[in-house]
């Protein structure tokens, strides 16, 4: 074969030959090859650059063949490879400007000849540098033109190409610099800009991926500009300014250094400005050249600066000046009405009119003295002379007076009779042309309106309804129209009919705990004020008149709250009835109920129905019903509520007082004060006065975030430490007094959407004889010398304890005691156990706290105030009683009511977590797969933010896995599932088990050990991997003969209880512990048995697996027969055989009857065996 191919290539020689001497010329562009004839074909193509141009000389071959196939292309990149053998070739393209390139190109029967075209990718280098000046004009210059030519005529087009990324400009950047890429090669670099003369060309020989440095040294190409500066009149202006406007203000960044230009002309006029930039870029750019001064016209003129100097010379215009001013009418010596359409004539110039505010103005008036004139028909026409300034502004304003009558009129209105709710409509008509508004007003009816009209004939209309008749009064009112200082008026009659039937209360009945809040609204009609009687009727058992009686003055529809703790006592009016709408004001709480009518009591007078006066006080009138003084705060009762209109109060002929003209009337019901229940929560950690754990320095939580509380707490009776405590409390009757000052001042009493309970009133109230009790307090301890824990109301922060009033009566299954709609029905207590702040000292892990509200009464005692004299209110919280061992009175139990309490308790606890799954040891367990769980329970509040993190530490690169979403169920427990294939079995990893809202200090729960194990489902096997199956012994004998093995076929160590029954009777338990794969071998060898003779099964049993095993019992020898034979003598506790006898009987001897002998016969077996034991331990 070799042999072969040397001949093969010597007749190539010899054909070539030939061929040299016939004189024929084998071209460059192709190459013949004859490979032993083996199947090939051809390649052809064209080798291009990125512009699409033939690349000459470019070698081409088939890679693995040298020189047998390869050929350079022609001029116009053409080649072709003849004899290529048919397969997926690899073509390599080379030539020294560009970068070699290979790809595969197959031929096969089918294709051939293959075209192959190629396109070479230039080979590139860089040049860079910074433009710079170094004369007048100092430093790198920005925006100058670099410009690239190659002295390779196709190397350019390729650079001028469009679809290649070269190019042959590129201008500086900021600060003077550039950067272009260019074909390898020698090239030429210039560079251009305004007032520079060209850099270059110079010549730059470029490298294959090398930067090439050109810093272009700019040199700058200035000149002057110079001229004269003349007015209209060519006369010379002196200290004309001349600038250059391209170099104001510091100059130009393309100039830096050069600037501001500028001169100022001289007395000729002339001026000469050095230095101005040549303009040398084509298109040439223009400069602006400035002339102003002083009183003229500024002018400008841009062209292009040559070199050699410049001339401009400037012909300046005179400024103008201006005019304006306003003209209005004079009303009572006031300037101050602006008017329309009014004439304003400078002489000899032009006119104009006032615009609608008045105003005028004139542009471009000659300098010097003019006489203007403001003149109209209905106006008294005003001339003056007004000096007008050069390139100034003159002010005139004129005031002129009316010469004709305004015509306004009111053309009617309607009704002629007016009453409250009537709807009347005002026609009028207004003809102006210098103004278009009127001025409508009714004092007291309608403040004061502006209407606009037209200018010209305006007919116009207006409406209004009159005022209820609390609002007005009867009489006469005026329509006032005024325009221009002319007014017109009429004057018609208001006159309201009493309808008392308007009146009414909001609700047939007010009820509420006595010593709460009740809110009564009154509707008085069409009357602008009423009066309210309250008490002074029957009580609700028809029997004694009740014990007060007040009067009330209410203004209008009013609404008003009721602190009826207050009620009889020496507190102001304000303090007692709340007004909420409108005003309210009691007769015995303002002037007193000893001093005659007066003030908002003016009105008020006491007599009989034959209308004579039978008191002249209101503790007169108490007196003349039978009231005696109040001995107590108002208590449980119904009172009668009597609306008036008017103030006069009547004894009527059944001696029930009331008002001459009772318009409505209703009832105040109060009902007994009670304690219901307490209900304790849990929270997330968080502050005490925010709803959400993680937000401070929020808006403190208040009644109406109740809700949101409850939403997330947990009903509970443990409590873990950093969590927050929410304490419910069902409690009535304690708000008057709670609220007993803050009332008035705080409005979310009054409108029901009370913000918060300030603990120093809590603590007020405390320390008050008012018979309440609350506590939140230590019962039992969790441990050694600890003193107890008390909830603390005074110098806590806000954010550690927070108490929210209900203002709902969701609390009460039965809401008859509060009323339908309460202003407070209970109460709520949030505590934030994260530090020690709440509490006089912290809470110990185990205490446990017990909450407690009392209402407390000493038997046979009640609540009374200090005797006094008519007309004298008590203090409301002096009573004339004192503790009785310690117990206060409660203002509503009478003598024979005891302490009312209701109390809940909780244990404090340390926050714990127990794991489902744990090694002996208490280490963790997970499987090492996805989708493993892990399950537990915690103390910690149902909804914290809780997270876990499993930590495998003994790696060079830790593998941590943070489980974020853990739920926290609502009996404490949570699972999570997870992927921890990550894990190895057997390896090292640490978990952590977090909560985020407490201390720093506190947020890790816990830590521990975690074992990675193959199968959480059986991570531990408690196996009997051998029981001997049948044993046989002698009656008196030991058990030696039943062995079992147990193996722990798991992973991890683990501790089984291993029970062993005779006869389907446990004889034997004991716990065995061991590790995975450990086994241990149990007998019972020093177990004796007396058991009659006879089979018995066995069992050993695991909780993971069971085997049982067959017990013959055999006679004895002689020997131990006699010995056995004495015991059984003694009389057996059992000697049947087994399953005989009566099974219901009891076994006295427990386990010790199962082996045929009774405890006190152990001293008889021992002496027959030896040292043998009863039950003794397996070995």
């Amino acid at each position: 074969m070799r042999s072969l191919v040397f001949g093969r290539y010597r007749r190539v020689a010899v054909f070539s030959l030939l061929l040299v001497l016939s004189g024929s010329i084998l071209l460059t562009g192709g190459v013949i090859a004859n490979h032993d004839a083996e199947a090939s074909g051809d390649v052809r193509g064209t080798v291009t650059n990125e512009a699409g141009e033939g690349i000459e000389n470019a070698n081409v071959e088939i890679v693995g063949y040298g020189t047998h196939l390869s050929t350079t292309t022609d001029s116009n990149g053409e080649y072709t490879l003849r004899d290529v053998p048919y397969d997926t070739q690899e073509i390599a393209v080379t030539q020294a400007k560009y970068e070699n390139i290979t790809s595969s190109v197959s031929i096969s029967t089918t294709n051939s000849p293959v075209t192959k075209d190629v396109t070479l990718e230039r080979t590139t280098g860089t040049i860079s540098g910074t433009a710079s000046s170094s004369g007048k004009i100092d430093g790198n210059i920005p925006d100058v033109d670099i410009e690239i030519s190659h002295d390779n005529s196709k190397d350019q087009r390729l650079i001028d190409d469009d679809e290649t990324d070269l190019s042959s400009a590129e201008t500086t950047s900021s600060d003077g610099s550039y950067q272009i890429e260019v074909p390898t090669g020698t090239v030429e670099l210039t560079a251009k800009q305004d007032g520079f003369k060209q850099f270059g060309p110079t010549t730059v020989t470029v490298t294959e991926d090398s930067t090439t440095t050109v810093d272009p040294d700019m040199e700058e190409d200035l000149t002057t500009v110079s001229g004269s500066v003349e007015n209209t009149g060519s006369d010379s202006v002196r200290g004309a300014t001349v600038r250059i406007e391209e170099l104001e203000d510091g100059g130009s960044d393309i100039w830096p250094g050069l600037g501001p230009l500028n001169d100022t002309t001289d007395s000729n006029g002339a001026y000469t400005i050095d230095s101005v930039p040549v303009s040398t870029t084509s298109p040439e750019e223009t400069r602006t050249i400035i002339a102003s001064a002083d009183t003229f016209v500024t002018e400008q003129e841009s062209r292009t600066i040559s070199n050699g100097g410049n001339t401009v010379d400037f012909e300046l215009e005179h400024t103008d000046g201006a005019l304006s001013g306003t003209v209005a009418q004079s009303v009572d010596g006031n300037d101050n009405i602006p008017l329309n359409g009014i004439t304003v004539t400078v002489e000899g110039e032009k006119s104009v009119e006032t615009n609608p505010d008045g105003t005028y103005t004139f542009e471009e008036l000659p300098f010097g003295t003019h006489k203007m004139t403001v003149k109209h028909e209905d106006y008294e026409a005003t001339s003056r002379q007004i000096e007008i300034k050069q390139g100034e502004t003159a002010q005139a304003d004129f005031a002129i007076k009316r010469t004709t009558d305004i015509e306004l009129s009111i053309d009617s209105v309607s009704p002629d009779f007016w009453q409250t709710g009537d709807e009347v409509t005002v026609k009028y008509s207004f003809n102006e042309t210098v103004y278009d508004t009127v001025d409508f007003n009714i004092d007291g009816i309608v403040s004061e309106r502006t209407f606009d009209t037209e200018y010209g004939t305006f007919e116009g209309e207006t409406t209004f309804t009159v005022p209820e008749r609390q609002q007005i009064n009867d009489g006469q009112y005026t329509v006032e129209l005024s325009a221009l200082g002319a007014t017109q008026t009429e004057s018609f009659e208001v006159s309201n009919v009493f309808d008392s039937e308007q009146a009414e209360f909001s609700e047939t009945d007010y009820q509420s705990p006595a010593g709460d809040f009740v809110e009564v609204s009154i509707s008085s009609g069409d009357l602008d004020e009423a009066y309210v009687m309250i008490g002074g009727d029957e009580d609700a058992n028809g029997g004694n008149f009740e014990n007060h009686i007040d009067v009330l003055r209410v203004s209008g529809d009013a609404t008003f709250v009721i602190n009826t703790r207050l009620v009889g006592s020496d507190r102001d009016s304000e303090d007692v009835y709340i007004p909420i709408n409108g005003d309210v004001t009691s007769y015995a709480h303002s002037i007193g109920a000893d001093s005659e009518p007066t003030g908002e009591f003016e009105d008020v007078s006491f007599e009989n129905e034959n209308g004579d006066e039978i008191a002249t006080t209101l503790a007169q009138f108490r007196t003349q019903q039978g009231v005696s003084p109040m001995g107590s705060p108002l208590q449980a009762n119904r009172y009668q509520l009597v609306a008036g209109g008017s103030g006069t109060v009547i004894d009527r002929n059944d001696g029930i007082p009331d008002f001459r003209q009772p318009i409505a009337r209703s009832n105040l019901v109060l009902t007994q004060p009670e304690v219901g229940n307490v209900t304790i929560y849990t929270l997330p950690p968080g502050p005490a006065d925010q709803v959400d754990q993680f937000e401070d320095g929020g808006e403190p939580i208040g009644s109406g975030d109740i809700g949101s509380l409850l939403g997330e707490a947990t009903e509970t009776d443990q409590i873990a430490r950093g969590d927050r405590i929410l304490i419910e409390v069902q409690s009535s009757g304690m708000y008057g007094a709670l609220f007993d000052q803050a009332a008035s001042e705080q409005a979310a009493v009054a409108d029901g959407d009370v913000d918060n309970i300030p603990l120093e009133q809590i603590n007020t109230l405390l320390e008050r004889h008012e018979g309440i009790h609350i506590g939140l307090t230590t019962t039992e301890f969790g441990g050694p010398n600890h003193g107890g824990s008390t909830l603390q109301f005074d110098n806590v922060d806000s954010s550690d304890l927070r108490v929210l009033p209900d203002d709902t009566a969701d609390l009460w299954d039965n809401t008859d005691t509060l009323g339908s709609d309460p202003l407070i029905g209970g109460f709520y207590i949030v505590i934030d156990t994260r530090g020690s702040d709440p509490f006089n000292n912290q809470p110990q892990d185990g205490d446990e706290l017990t909450f407690d509200i009392a209402y407390e009464s000493p038997p046979d005692e009640r609540y009374t105030y200090p005797d006094y004299s008519f007309g004298t209110p008590p203090d409301p919280f002096d009573p004339a009683v004192s503790e009785v061992d310690g117990v206060e009175h409660f203002p509503y139990y009478g003598a024979s009511d005891t302490t009312e309490r209701a109390s809940n308790s909780f244990v404090f606890e340390d926050p714990y977590i127990d794991y489902g799954e744990t090694t002996l040891d208490g280490e963790l367990i997970v499987a090492a797969e996805a989708g493993s769980v892990i399950a537990g329970e915690t103390n910690i509040a149902p909804g914290s933010q809780v997270e876990m993190q499993l930590v495998a530490s003994n790696r060079p690169n830790p593998q941590t896995i943070t489980i974020e979403q853990v739920e926290i169920s609502e009996d404490g427990s949570f699972e999570v599932t997870e992927d921890f294939s990550a894990f190895e079995p057997g390896e090292r990893v640490e978990v952590e088990f977090y909560s985020q809202g407490r201390l720093i200090d506190n947020r890790l729960i816990d830590r521990r050990g975690v074992r990675v194990v193959d199968d959480l489902d059986n991570p531990s096997n408690f196996e009997i991997e051998s029981l001997t199956d049948e044993a046989e012994v002698v009656r008196g004998q030991r058990l030696s003969a039943i062995e079992t093995t147990i193996v722990n076929s798991g992973e991890i160590a683990d501790r089984q209880l291993v029970e062993f029954d005779l006869n389907g009777e446990t004889i034997r338990d004991q716990s065995v512990t061991l590790d995975g794969g450990e086994a241990a071998s149990l007998d019972l060898s020093e177990e004796f048995v007396v058991l009659p003779v006879g089979e018995y099964n066995y069992t050993v049993r695991t909780e993971d697996d069971e085997r049982t095993g067959q017990l013959t019992v055999t006679e004895p020898d002689s020997e131990n027969e006699t010995q056995i034979n004495s015991i059984d003598s003694e009389g057996p506790t059992q000697s049947e055989a087994p399953g005989s006898g009566d099974p219901s009987e009891p076994d006295p001897e427990g386990l010790f009857g199962i082996f045929g002998i009774r405890s006190r016969d152990v001293a008889v077996a021992a002496t027959v065996t030896g040292a043998m034991h009863l039950l003794g331990q397996w070995t």
